[in-house]
């Protein structure tokens, strides 16, 4: 019969691609993984790495072995979410990562609520972003993200359940010393304005390269910043334009005036558990009270 704790560091060498990475990513010794993956072997009877330059590669074996592996764990995550499904769940604990501008309202709105209803059930709170949330919650360090996804910038890895929350407006900020402070804005005609934007790498600032792009012109980012907060006040003292999502002015600040363009566009605010745990009593009711919580917002 194999062993499933094998088949896992299988799966987690074929995510990370080397020894080192595996054994860092499970608090292993590369030793310990070489050896459990040896075992693996003898228990299959067939090859399952082999070496490559200072590294090792999987054998077709190996790979096909892999794609069965997901199939067992997320068996494995539906029985114990069926066996935790019969339980009273007065006790527990929830992990949860969520992006910075949904705690204004959208979080401590849900939290709040769930807690009055299961007192006992102690939830630990991350802000996280959701290129670090997901991959979290996809190795188990968490049990729920909250999440966006902008228009123009899809996530590359959609290997997890979800359910969307709502769609939230993108609106442009600029200076209300600007003549022109009503409807919608034409991208195009920004074109040698400044930017402000966070940085590179993250979502937003790609979607702001790619919202200009798409009306012609590159955006001349002169300011980096990532607080929303801090992005109004920066565009109310003239220091460029921004994009700002619907949820993020809240408070807006004095000085600003927010518009939405005039081809609309939007971030998808979702929830994510891993595959298996949908019937797992505290990730339903968590999301229902995301959900409740996401309608008193739209």
């Amino acid at each position: 019969m194999l062993n499933v704790a094998r088949l896992r560091l299988l799966r987690e060498l074929a995510v990370t691609g080397s020894m080192a990475a595996a054994a860092e990513s499970l608090s292993f010794t590369p030793s310990a993984i070489s050896q459990q993956i040896a075992a693996l072997e003898r228990e299959t009877d067939v090859t399952l790495i082999e070496k490559h330059g200072r590294g090792v590669r999987l054998t077709d074996a190996a790979r096909t072995l892999v794609e069965h592996t997901e199939l067992i764990l997320n068996e494995i995550a539906r029985a114990e979410a069926d066996l935790d499904a019969v339980k009273h769940f007065q006790l527990g604990s929830l992990t949860i990562g969520a992006f910075p501008s949904s705690g204004t309202h959208l979080v401590p709105t849900a939290i709040r609520s769930f807690a009055d209803r299961y007192p006992g059930v102690r939830i630990q709170l991350t802000e996280l972003e959701p290129e670090q949330s997901l991959p979290l919650l996809q190795s188990g360090e968490l049990d729920l993200a909250l999440a966006s996804e902008y228009d123009l910038v899809p996530l590359s890895s959609k290997n997890y359940e979800q359910e969307t929350l709502l769609h939230d407006p993108m609106l442009v900020v600029h200076s209300d010393a600007w003549p022109e402070q009503h409807g919608a804005v034409d991208l195009a005609d920004l074109q040698g304005e400044r930017w402000i934007a966070p940085a590179p790498g993250t979502a937003i600032h790609e979607f702001t390269l790619r919202a200009c792009q798409g009306s012609g012109f590159q955006p001349d980012i002169t300011s980096t910043w990532t607080d929303f907060q801090v992005v109004q006040s920066l565009a109310a003292q003239g220091f460029g334009v921004a994009f700002v999502p619907h949820l993020a002015l809240d408070p807006p600040r004095a000085g600003i005036v927010a518009r939405p363009t005039s081809t609309p566009l939007n971030r998808r605010i979702f929830a994510a558990w891993r595959t298996g745990t949908t019937r797992a009593p505290l990730i339903a009711a968590i999301v229902e009270q995301f959900r409740i919580a996401a309608q008193t917002l739209t």
